[in-house]
Parts: structure tokens; sequence; C-alpha cells
């Protein structure tokens, strides 16, 4: 098996892990994940780039 496809594979996954832990700690809405939870001040709302 050729190393490359062996760290594509290996990225993938770890990708798809990480996606999964974000997702199980995230808020049940998109109102929650563009309000930041509710926890971000209004100027860091500001400053967000767009």
């Amino acid at each position: 098996m050729n190393i490359d496809i062996v760290v594509v594979g290996v990225y993938f996954v770890f990708m798809i892990a990480v996606g999964v832990i974000f997702k199980r700690l995230a808020g049940s809405s998109t109102s929650d994940y563009f309000r930041g939870g509710g926890k971000m001040l209004w100027w860091m709302v500001v400053l967000q780039p767009s």
C-alpha cells in the first residue's frame, strides 16, 4: 500500500473524529452557533470577519 494513501486516509479519519467531537459539544441550534452560545460580547460579534 502506498504511504500517500495511508496518510490521506488517516487525515480523513482524524477530520471526521474532530467533527463528531465538536458536534457533541456544540449547541443544538444554528442560533447558538451564530450567537456564540450567547456568551460573546457585542463588540466581539461586530468584529467577526464575514
